[in-house]
């Protein structure tokens, strides 16, 4: 009889569910979803989440005494509670959750005793490490227990996680790599130039504010109201778009690609100059324009970093929509 964990992904519109056996991880042997209902302070969630793992123990033929564990990713703060072992949600706004035990709560529904609950970020970077773009590097160290990472996922805002001589780094209240809210004031040109055409944005804020896929938008967005660009006439604006003006040679879209790479660098630099790591991974939706972005970024990172972070090496995530699932497994694999 095979053994199987679950690892859980858990996003503000949708639940992933994936399925592994021990013998072939990181392979998916099923995927579902389930869609996440944030509604009455989340409620609805985890009991929605139950019923998706029945469903698929039923297709599937499994009993849950083959399951091992559950693994689950929560796009918030994870910190360790009062009792041994136990770990707790520190506030998801996007499920509308407060502090929760997600563990005790989804174990109790599914029958399931073991459940391992990580804030995504830092699951998909331990991830990375085992199984992913991070792993040829452990394996010439000679172990993933000394190198230490840093994923940075580039979307909506900018999530972070750390992973440090094989363990994540949570912080005392779970926001160690909570890197987006970091405070910035941006020193490139096209600040100034759109401030002076009358545009409406901060000029010190969130680093994700401007370095995010949204940041990206943002800026295209108020520079084509006061700048000829093909970007004017662009109804679905997202970052793709941009960085496709910009390979056409749309003189505003290439000053937005570069004020995001001058700025992301930046703030990565700072981060260096902290942690000072092996590796930054990066992921995320903006990740798809693939090495040409990886270089900028690290053009601009090797600006601002002290001298002896410069040769930190820059890689592109390698588990893609499944890092979630992977990450939040990892645990039970190791």
């Amino acid at each position: 009889m095979s053994n199987y964990i679950l690892g859980i992904d858990i996003g503000g519109t949708t639940a992933k569910l994936g399925l592994f056996s021990e013998e072939h991880f990181p392979e998916i042997i099923v995927k579902r979803s389930v869609k996440t209902r944030p509604d009455d302070g989340g409620k609805y969630i985890l009991p929605d989440i139950a019923e998706g793992i029945k469903q698929l123990f039923e297709d599937e033929g499994i009993d849950k005494s083959q399951i091992d564990g559950i693994g689950v990713g929560v796009p918030g703060p994870v910190i360790i509670g009062d009792r041994p072992g136990q770990t707790l949600v520190n506030k998801c706004v996007n499920l509308g959750w407060g502090v929760k035990d997600v563990a005790s709560e989804l174990s109790e529904l599914t029958g399931i005793e073991k459940v391992v609950v990580e804030n995504d970020a830092n699951a998909a970077a331990l991830g990375e490490i085992i199984c992913g773009s991070v792993r040829d590097m452990a394996e010439k160290i000679g172990t993933y227990r000394k190198v230490t990472e840093v994923l940075v996922t580039i979307g909506t805002g900018i999530g972070g996680g750390i992973v440090r001589d094989g363990q994540i780094i949570r912080g005392v209240f779970g926001c160690a790599g909570e890197i987006g809210h970091i405070k910035i004031a941006p020193q490139h040109p096209l600040l100034a130039k759109l401030r002076a055409a009358g545009a409406d944005i901060n000029t010190f804020d969130d680093y994700e504010y401007f370095a995010s896929a949204t940041g990206i938008i943002r800026f295209a967005r108020e520079g084509a109201k006061f700048f000829e660009s093909s970007l004017r006439d662009c109804e679905n604006m997202g970052a793709r778009e941009v960085f496709e003006a910009a390979r056409e040679g749309d003189a505003l879209a290439l000053e937005v690609r570069d004020f995001f790479y001058d700025t992301f660098g930046m703030g990565l630099a700072a981060v260096a100059s902290t942690l000072d790591p092996d590796v930054f991974t990066i992921g995320g939706g903006v990740s798809g324009e693939g090495p040409l972005l990886l270089g900028g970024i690290r053009e601009s990172y090797r600006r601002y970093a002290f001298h002896a972070s410069t040769e930190t090496e820059f890689r592109l995530a390698a588990l893609g929509n499944d890092a979630g699932m992977i990450g939040a497994a990892v645990p039970f694999y190791m």
